[in-house]
């Protein structure tokens, strides 16, 4: 890791986030402890690349925490302890949930932190989770609707701008609107496939259904994808939050670990000659090989090099620039993505006629979106705000062309 140009606070971060500690790592920790850091900085990255109770877990057991601040020490001790407690309750939730679905004949598969946390992870304390995310068999989805409002979730009501709006997303999503707890306000997401139909890496998930093995999460029985196939779905999951800027920020830190650890957590079980042929039959060499190259090069993972050169692609992959992007949330970075999703989401719209009402309706919603989204108390007010719309989109329309020009330019030289 000599190579690395970050900062002593982003070496830190990195370094704390794996589930066990090398001699060599924590030799490198306690050295950057010795340095004047700036703790404020390293509190709020770790919560936004979601490992502040890893983060506080590995400091605690270096030297019982005495080289950093107590009152950060405290700090992330709340947060190890609340997010314990919150995943305690997720977990009351799913097996409930697990219960249901089996009784109903739902053969369901546990996603993500759900399976992490306890499978991997082997402390639920570990690693936060935002919500609970299963996956179920098409046919199946009626079945678990009624399953979940019979425990008392229900679906919030999304308004969008327009009708044909709502028509696009229902038919680029593989999951269902969100399941909310009436009284717990536990989130539960269904899913159906793992990639959206729009999205440019397909794959098959009858293939990862036929391999799917079982476990048990709180003595419930459910399933899990193949060792292979977890790699498969965390790899492709992290590409897209870290390149799609309609999908919430990304935690590459805290996503990393999760495929480092699922490297080691089963090690010589991977079936690599599987990997590798999916990879090259849906042809998703490149987030898969990204994912496995910078577990492998930056969180001592053993990925056989002759797997990384398998899969090896024209893909530059520059770790520091890709962490520091994400850390300091880089606005020109986070416009590039906005322009490059909106056009090429509209991109997918049948007709010139539909991509017109499309971008007419973004600039100019329902009167009823207008209400939800600025929160407006008076709707005689409703009309100032339409005006600020079209102000932010005439900015944002200037900002696109700005961000294409200056592509095409550096394209241009480059040649």
């Amino acid at each position: 890791m000599v190579q690395l140009s970050l900062s002593s606070e982003d070496r830190l971060l990195l370094y704390c986030s794996r589930l066990n500690i090398s001699k060599e790592i924590k030799y490198k920790i306690e050295k950057i402890l010795n340095e004047s850091l700036d703790w404020n900085y390293i509190l709020e990255c770790s919560v936004r690349q979601g490992i502040s109770p890893l983060f506080y877990w590995n400091l605690s057991k270096i030297g019982n925490g005495k080289d950093v601040p107590s009152e950060v020490m405290k700090s992330l001790q709340k947060t190890y302890y609340r997010n314990f407690a919150r995943n305690m309750l997720l977990y009351d939730e799913l097996s409930k949930v697990l219960m249901a679905f089996r009784g109903a004949g739902i053969d369901t598969i546990v996603l993500k932190g759900a399976f992490l946390a306890e499978g991997i992870y082997k402390n639920i304390g570990l690693r936060p989770m935002n919500d609970i995310d299963l996956l179920v068999k098409e046919k199946d989805l009626q079945k678990a609707k009624r399953e979940l409002t019979k425990l008392m979730y229900f679906t919030p009501k999304i308004i969008f701008p327009t009708k044909l709006h709502e028509q696009f997303q229902m038919a680029c999503s593989n999951e269902l609107p969100p399941f909310v707890h009436e009284t717990r306000k536990i989130c539960i997401e269904i899913h159906w496939d793992i990639q959206p139909p729009q999205s440019s890496y397909k794959v098959d998930i009858n293939e990862f259904w036929n391999s799917a093995k079982s476990i048990k999460i709180d003595d419930i029985e459910a399933l899990t994808f193949a060792p292979e196939d977890i790699l498969q779905h965390l790899c492709l999951h992290l590409h897209k939050h870290i390149n799609s800027s309609s999908a919430p920020p990304a935690k590459p830190l805290r996503d990393y670990c999760d495929i480092a650890e699922v490297i080691k957590h089963y090690k010589e079980t991977i079936n690599w000659e599987s990997l590798i042929k999916s990879s090259n039959d849906h042809r998703i060499e490149e987030p898969i090989f990204q994912g496995l190259y910078i577990a492998n090069k930056y969180f001592e993972a053993f990925v056989p090099e002759n797997v990384l050169q398998r899969l090896c692609v024209k893909s530059t992959i520059v770790f520091e620039k890709m962490f520091k992007i994400v850390i300091e949330n880089n606005l020109n970075r986070k416009n590039q993505l906005d322009v490059i999703y909106y056009l090429t989401n509209l991109k997918l719209i049948n007709g010139t006629c539909n991509k017109v009402r499309i971008i007419f309706g973004d600039i100019f919603p329902s009167k009823e979106f207008m209400i939800y989204r600025y929160s407006i108390k008076d709707e005689k007010q409703v009309y100032k705000y339409y005006l600020i719309r079209l102000g932010t989109a005439v900015l944002w329309g200037l900002d696109a062309l700005w961000q294409f020009s200056r592509y095409f330019f550096k394209s241009t030289l480059s040649k």
